[in-house]
């Protein structure tokens, strides 16, 4: 038996026992049905109808699931950001979240569902993995917040969502991981041993100035001044479903000119000497331009280099989870810790403001705990305690 209210929809049973809640959308002028093997769940089916129609909403809005908005999402931010953002931002919505909350309705969505998201990806198997692997760490889940947070931002903004619940949640807190720094003393034993080796240059370079690994394989010697001397940071290198690509710096500050040492200068000099020696030598050298490419002048994969940085690590002595990537906190941990000013290090690193930098570096500030206690004193003092 059908239940109306006026020009709010009806329920009513099928005779194959379904509950059918029929509405008609405001949108379109057309007749929409919603089924249901529960009436309790019909009744709520049509109460969810009607308040998305007295928000102004269609009724398609309504029934949209997560997952399909986010593939939807994915498609308008893809033209927006590098390629290696977007696949980090497709490989988490299909491998963490559609799995497991791909279902919901988006306008449906409160703080309690990604609470339960975030707590499912930290204590279960990973999507699509034997069932004994690891949970994801609190980092990655972080990741899969930032996601969210951005594509409900984008939901509020066109108005199918009143407000973005992401916003009302906190993402796991990052439990703290001392940073890897080398001292002065196996800074020099690392350039020591990597002495004559054809990635001497690109290891200097790292440790000196602090460049990014896609940044280095991505440099070109168009952007090299060694008179200036100066490297413009204009793009980086990436693997990308496969295939090596170029692509923009990771920020805009990230597109930044860095002044060399004279050790780097010296470094890139030998290095462009081999170079040259290695052209010669090789059998059909492409001719990229790149500062360090593969022995015949190809773009060098980040994996190989990677297998062939370990090599020299070990030879020098080094921990052996020590990264590459590790040159770059190497490199502002010993710049902070030598008084350079904080804001000029930022720029250095292409951080996109100074309050980055100091959120990673604040324990490389000389006499930073010393200072803080002394302010700390100076501020009692001034109250009369």
């Amino acid at each position: 038996m059908a239940r109306r209210k006026r020009n709010e929809g009806l329920i009513r049973r099928r005779a194959n026992g379904l509950y059918e809640v029929r509405v008609t959308d405001p949108a379109s002028g057309k007749r929409v049905s919603i089924y249901s093997k529960d009436e309790d769940d019909a009744v709520r089916e049509l109460g969810k109808a009607r308040e998305a129609i007295e928000d102004g909403l269609g009724l398609g809005d309504a029934r949209l699931t997560l997952g399909a908005y986010l593939g939807t999402w994915l498609q308008g931010v893809k033209p927006t950001v590098r390629p290696t953002t977007y696949k980090r931002y497709e490989q988490l919505v299909r491998l963490q979240i559609v799995p497991r909350a791909g279902n919901l309705r988006v306008k449906s969505l409160t703080p309690v569902h990604l609470r339960a998201l975030y707590s499912k990806l930290q204590t279960e198997p990973r999507a699509r993995r034997k069932k004994d692997s690891a949970p994801l760490a609190p980092r990655t889940v972080g990741h899969v917040h930032r996601v969210l947070h951005a594509a409900l931002e984008q939901a509020a903004r066109d108005g199918l969502i009143a407000r973005n619940v992401a916003s009302l949640v906190s993402p796991p807190k990052v439990p703290y991981e001392e940073m890897a720094i080398l001292t002065p003393e196996q800074v020099k034993r690392l350039i020591a041993t990597v002495k004559g080796d054809r990635h001497e240059a690109m290891i200097v370079l790292a440790v000196t100035s602090g460049m990014r690994l896609g940044e280095l394989l991505g440099l070109r010697w168009a952007d090299v001044d060694l008179d200036e001397p100066a490297v413009r940071v204009v793009r980086s290198l990436a693997p990308v479903d496969g295939k090596l690509v170029y692509q923009e710096p990771k920020t805009s500050r990230s597109r930044r000119t860095v002044t060399l040492t004279q050790t780097a200068v010296v470094s890139l000099k030998e290095h462009r000497k081999r170079q040259a020696a290695e052209e010669l030598a090789a059998v059909g050298w492409i001719r990229n331009d790149l500062v360090f490419p593969t022995p015949i002048g190809m773009p060098q994969h980040p994996a190989t280099f990677g297998a062939e940085w370990r090599i020299l690590r070990d030879r020098a002595g080094l921990p052996a989870t020590f990264r590459f990537h590790d040159l770059r906190h190497t490199c502002a941990s010993l710049a902070l810790a030598g008084n350079v000013p904080v804001p000029d290090v930022s720029a250095m690193l292409g951080h996109a403001n100074p309050a980055i930098t100091l959120s990673i570096y604040s324990h490389a500030l000389p006499g930073s705990l010393k200072n803080a206690a002394d302010a700390m004193d100076r501020i009692l003092e001034a109250a009369g305690a």
